[in-house]
């Protein structure tokens, strides 16, 4: 599979869209939990580096935080679709991945 070339995104040089359109199924669950950090203010404005060209890079201890929170949130069992096991939402972000391609008619 061509990164370069997408479902969902156009096709522009230099921007992976394939890429962008696999980041699309994570979307939901990170926003959430993003949104989550910010309202418990475990990240704030001040966490966040301002580079030349209004680039911003959060600083590496709010990045630990952040990766800490996410490896938490997957290994919590959700209710996903009226499941009756709950899977952990890891198993599902791994699923989601593997069958990407289907909704789009490719497999």
């Amino acid at each position: 599979m061509d990164p370069y070339i997408g479902f969902l995104h156009d096709e522009r040089p230099g921007r992976p869209s394939l890429a962008l359109d696999m980041m699309e199924e994570f979307r939901p669950f990170i926003d959430r939990l993003v949104f989550t950090l910010i309202n418990r203010k475990q990240i704030q404005v001040s966490d966040f580096l301002e580079k030349p060209g209004s680039v911003f890079f959060i600083n590496d201890d709010s990045r630990k935080e952040l990766i800490k929170s996410y490896q938490e949130r997957k290994k919590k069992k959700y209710s996903i679709l009226g499941s009756i096991s709950n899977p952990p939402l890891e198993n599902y972000l791994i699923y989601k991945l593997e069958f990407l391609p289907e909704p789009y008619g490719v497999i």
